[in-house]
């Protein structure tokens, strides 16, 4: 009688995807942006250089104004897998919590604070929807539920790169790196 053994490091293909993707959001939630980036398309530097990434991230997550804590993605969703011409291609859905922590820029009164505060509010909830915003006023902290995707991309199934579509405006970049059949630029009415 054959014996048939299968090791239990033998993975599928989505989960290989899902290994590499929660290992690329490890080092966006630690705030390591320099190995984050070595787990992006290298084609997406093609239209951003890379230091001016680096330099991007630093600013929105280490603005003096804001404390932001990023927390690991959860209920990590990985499409089917396509083959377009030499490439892979998987459409990641996920979800993540941001503890975002306000501070009053000293020298402000404290209308002028209020008001950066409301505008403030105002953004989140209008950028991640108001059922997604949270705000502690005592300790003048927002918590904000976002939903994302992202893109993975490999040339062997499994060495995976990836594009997260968290950005604003990058949407044309991608348009750029990703093959028609697979992503569309969405049409921004001008």
């Amino acid at each position: 009688m054959a014996q048939f053994m299968f090791s239990q490091e033998e993975k599928d293909d989505k989960e290989i995807v899902k290994d590499a993707f929660v290992a690329y959001d490890g080092y966006v939630a630690k705030k390591d942006f320099e190995n984050a980036a070595n787990a992006i398309v290298p084609s997406f530097f093609e239209s951003m250089p890379k230091d001016q990434y680096l330099k991007m991230m630093g600013e929105i997550y280490e603005n003096p104004g804001m404390n932001i804590t990023i927390h690991p993605a959860e209920d990590i969703v990985i499409g089917d897998i396509q083959e377009v011409g030499e490439m892979y291609y998987a459409t990641i859905t996920y979800s993540c919590m941001k503890d975002i922590e306000y501070h009053a820029k000293k020298g402000d009164s404290p209308e002028k604070s209020r008001t950066k505060l409301s505008t403030v509010k105002i953004f989140f909830k209008d950028t991640y929807g108001a059922e997604n915003v949270m705000f502690n006023e005592e300790a003048s902290q927002f918590e904000i539920k976002t939903s994302n995707e992202a893109y993975a991309v490999s040339s062997n199934k499994i060495n995976w790169k990836f594009l997260a579509v968290d950005l604003d405006g990058m949407e044309r970049i991608y348009g750029k790196i990703l093959p028609e059949e697979y992503y569309t630029v969405p049409i921004v009415e001008e």
